[in-house]
């Protein structure tokens, strides 16, 4: 049998900003440093001043902005301070930034956006002012992989963040040669690597169910699994590369609680229907189908519009529930920080009587 993993994309390589090719740039770099011995702003993961810097005057782009995430602002600092070494003009962003959703043009007085851990969102609009730099992990291999992979069944999804995506090709092949059948997703309208998921994209995962016992996902944090978890049904398995470690994700206390936030939320009278104004968020159409049957169902609606939402936001309103039709994760993730319950359309769904139980999935794109 040939020894390439199945792959449900062109056989075409796809590599970020800041992953470099074996043997070049960062990869040579020792621990907390670049090339030469320059401080590594951000130790542990892949970054290279020097590309970053060529990326910049390829824009001819004489004064920058950094946007990172909330993780990386320590690190930004001393980036921007190794910027204008180079002679860029490079300053760093007080505002946090939850991904390639939250985008807008560069202030002004500044030629563009430098905008660190994250993937451009193919099926957002966004400003042609921009360079994503999605900041990889400063590894070459999964840890455990072997281990790993005498507990899983034959047939498996292959699913990362973008921070590990980049090791899922020489993973998938890996476990082709142990005797796995390996699936890796398509690029989507959110994702434009192979493998790559995001915490408001797990729908695209169902189409692989038929053909597919388990999920493995490569990555850190609970969210991810647990999304794909839920969106697929497959036993899912998350495996962090960097200790080995590799847990069976269990979903069901997870639908249990939100089982029980959409039963309170249809004993609910008023509806607060959350609209987020960030360019890859915004969902105004949805909100207002969901205010629509609201209210043909005896609900009291209102209808609000912020650019992020937060707990405190909401102390005070006349609301019995809160449906956000902005990143998922704020419903999700969230919920037990605000002064009511937090559900997302397709549970509000559920709360109206229009979607079954049965037919829960998780919010996204």
């Amino acid at each position: 049998m040939k020894e390439t993993a199945r792959r449900e994309h062109p056989d075409k390589e796809r590599r970020p900003p800041g992953r470099p090719h074996k043997g070049t740039g960062p990869q040579e770099n020792h621990p907390g440093e670049e090339g030469g011995g320059t401080p590594q702003p951000f130790p542990g993961f892949r970054i290279s001043t020097e590309e970053i810097a060529r990326m910049i005057g390829e824009r001819g782009w004489k004064r920058i902005l950094v946007q990172p995430p909330e993780g990386l602002r320590r690190g930004a600092l001393m980036l921007c301070a190794l910027l204008r070494e180079k002679g860029i003009q490079a300053d760093c962003s007080l505002d946090i930034t939850y991904g390639a959703c939250d985008l807008r043009p560069p202030p002004p007085g500044y030629d563009g956006i430098l905008h660190l851990g994250h993937t451009m969102i193919p099926g957002v609009r966004f400003s042609q002012d921009t360079i994503f730099y999605p900041v990889t992990a400063d590894i070459d291999r999964v840890e455990g992989a072997d281990t790993a992979m005498e507990r899983l069944p034959a047939r498996i999804l292959l699913v990362a963040t973008v921070q590990y995506a980049f090791l899922l090709d020489s993973l998938a092949l890996e476990m082709r040669r142990k005797g796995k059948e390996v699936v890796l997703p398509v690029p989507g309208v959110r994702t434009p690597l192979p493998g790559q998921i995001l915490g408001c994209t797990f729908s695209h995962l169902k189409r692989y169910r038929d053909r597919s016992d388990a999920v493995l996902y490569v990555g850190t944090g609970r969210f991810h699994p647990l999304g794909a978890a839920v969106s697929t049904g497959l036993p899912t398995y998350a495996l962090d590369p960097l200790s080995g470690e590799m847990t069976e994700v269990e979903a069901e206390r997870f639908l249990r609680k939100r089982h029980a936030l959409i039963s309170r939320a249809a004993e609910g009278r008023t509806w607060l229907i959350a609209v987020s104004t960030k360019p890859g968020q915004m969902r105004k159409e949805t909100a207002k189908r969901i205010a629509e049957e609201a209210r043909r169902r005896d609900r009291k609606t209102h209808l609000l519009i912020g650019d992020t939402l937060t707990p405190d936001r909401f102390i005070g309103l006349p609301g019995d529930v809160i449906v956000s039709t902005a990143c998922p994760r704020i419903a999700l993730d969230d919920t037990d920080n605000y002064p009511m319950p937090v559900i997302t359309p397709q549970e509000a769904e559920i709360a109206l009587g229009i979607r079954r139980w049965e037919d829960y999935e998780v919010d996204g794109w």
